[in-house]
């Protein structure tokens, strides 16, 4: 009886969760990304305070160190 007051308990807290969101106005799933876009050297367009990562065999993205 314990165990199936708890799962009980756990459907109510996420169908409490997930209703705001059903019924919101915003129908984007997305996130929205600013990005400032700076010259490199060469003429090239970079995202501000971002190198070109380069491994052979994948597309150049745009990578940032932690530090």
């Amino acid at each position: 009886m314990k165990g199936k007051t708890t799962t009980m308990l756990i459907l109510v807290i996420m169908l409490s969760l997930t209703i705001p969101t059903a019924f919101s106005a915003n129908d984007n799933f997305s996130v929205d990304y600013t990005f400032e876009l700076a010259t490199g050297g060469c003429g090239e367009f970079l995202i501000k305070d971002t190198q070109l990562q380069a491994i052979p065999g994948e597309p150049l993205i745009p990578y940032r160190s932690c530090a």
